[in-house]
C-alpha cells in the first residue's frame, strides 16, 4: 500500500501527530484537530487532511486551509497549507511532495507559512516564490512570561511597567465566541491594504469562529469618538491558549473596524489585554503584517521580532492576478496558516 488520501479519521490523525510531537500535548489532540481544521464548516470553508499510506500506516499528512483573496480587484480562491509533516523513517521516499502535489491540484494556488529548513528548500527547488518575513510582535504582561523569550530579560521593568499601566482603563463590551456567534454586519469587509488582501466574507468569519474553541477565545466591541468628533466602532477576537508549564499565551486573531484612527485602535488593544490578562494570560503575541493601522504598534511596548517566512506558488493552469508576487504589497496575515498554534 502506497497511496495519498483524504481522511476524515481524526482518532488516527491525532495518534500520528502524538507520535511525530510526542512533547505536544494540546495541539495533538482530536478537540483541537476538529477545530484547527473547521470541521462543521460549510464544504467551501471545511479544513482538508491528506495523508500518505505506505507499509499499513500513516506516513505522512499535509493540512490545506480554503481562503480568499483580493488581488488587484480579482478574487482568487486558494488555500493555506499546514502541517506538512513525514514521519522521520519514511522521509526519503518522495511521499512528502507527492502530497504537496495533490494538494496543488485541489488549489492550484497555494500559501504556506513557518516552513522548517527541510521543508522550505525543497519548495523552493520547485519554484515556490519568496514574499519575506511577517512580524511577530510580543508583549510580557508579567515577568513570568519573560523566562521563556529568549534575550527578553533585560526588558523585564521598563516593559512590564509600561504594559501595567494600559489596564487602567473602563471594560467593554465583550462575549464569548459560540455556536450562535455571528459577526456583525460592519466587520464584514476585507482586511489589509494594498494590492493583495485576505477577503473576510460572512461565510469566512462564520467557518472560522463559529466553533467553540479549544481554550478561551473571545471577542470585543469598542465603540467611541475619536479627537475629530467622528464615531468609531471595532470588532476584534482574541484567545488565551493555555502552555506547558502555565500561565496562557494571549493572540490577536481579528481586527476590523470603520476607521483607522489612533483612539479606536488604542482602545481596542487596552479592552483587549486587560482581558486576556483576566483569562490567565501572561504573554501576548501576533504574527501578521499591516493588521493593525502603522501607529499602533509603536505606541504600546510591544516587542517586534522576526516572525513567519510567507511563500506562494502557483501552477500553471492556475490565473494569477497580477500583483500577487510583490512582497512589498502582501497585506495576508498568519493567522489562518499558525491558527494559533
Amino acid at each position: 500500500m502506497n497511496r495519498i488520501e483524504e481522511t476524515e479519521d481524526l482518532e488516527t490523525l491525532s495518534s500520528f501527530f502524538r507520535e511525530v510531537f510526542p512533547e505536544d500535548e494540546i495541539n495533538t489532540t482530536v478537540e483541537v484537530l476538529r477545530w484547527r481544521y473547521r470541521k462543521s464548516a460549510p464544504d467551501a470553508w471545511r479544513g482538508r487532511n491528506l495523508v500518505w499510506c505506505s507499509e499499513g500506516r500513516i506516513a505522512g499528512h499535509f493540512g490545506i486551509l480554503p481562503v480568499l483573496l483580493n488581488v488587484n480587484g480579482a478574487v482568487v480562491r486558494t488555500a493555506w497549507f499546514i502541517d506538512w509533516v513525514v514521519f522521520p523513517e519514511f522521509r526519503g521516499r518522495a511521499g512528502g511532495i507527492r502530497l504537496l502535489q495533490e494538494a496543488l491540484e485541489r488549489f492550484p494556488i497555494g500559501l504556506c507559512a513557518g516552513l522548517t529548513e527541510r521543508s522550505e528548500g525543497i519548495i523552493r527547488r520547485m519554484g515556490w516564490k519568496d514574499l519575506g518575513k511577517t512580524d511577530r510582535f510580543v508583549l510580557p504582561l508579567g515577568v513570568s512570561a519573560l523566562p521563556g523569550l529568549r534575550g527578553f530579560e533585560r526588558l523585564v521593568g521598563e516593559t512590564v511597567r509600561r504594559a501595567m499601566g494600559f489596564f487602567r482603563t473602563e471594560r467593554q463590551d465583550v462575549g464569548e465566541t459560540s455556536e450562535a456567534f455571528l459577526p456583525p454586519s460592519h466587520a464584514v469587509r476585507e482586511v489589509g491594504g494594498g494590492s493583495i488582501r485576505v477577503v473576510r466574507n460572512t461565510e469566512y468569519l462564520r467557518a472560522r469562529y463559529s466553533d467553540p474553541a479549544p481554550w478561551p477565545r473571545f471577542f470585543l466591541e469598542v465603540s467611541g469618538r475619536d479627537k475629530s468628533g467622528a464615531d468609531f466602532r471595532t470588532w476584534s477576537v482574541w484567545s488565551v491558549k493555555p502552555e506547558r508549564g502555565g500561565g496562557g499565551r494571549g493572540r490577536i486573531l481579528e481586527y476590523l473596524a470603520n476607521t483607522g484612527s489612533r483612539e479606536a485602535v488604542e482602545k481596542t488593544i487596552r479592552a483587549g489585554l486587560r482581558e486576556c490578562r483576566a483569562r490567565g494570560a501572561n504573554l501576548l503575541e501576533f504574527n501578521g503584517r499591516r493588521v493593525f493601522p502603522p501607529e499602533w504598534r509603536f505606541r504600546f511596548p510591544f516587542i517586534r521580532r522576526e516572525g513567519l517566512r510567507m511563500m506562494w506558488y502557483a501552477t500553471k493552469k492556475a490565473e494569477v492576478p497580477e500583483g500577487i508576487g510583490n512582497a512589498e504589497d502582501w497585506y495576508v496575515t498568519a493567522g489562518d496558516a499558525d491558527q494559533e498554534r
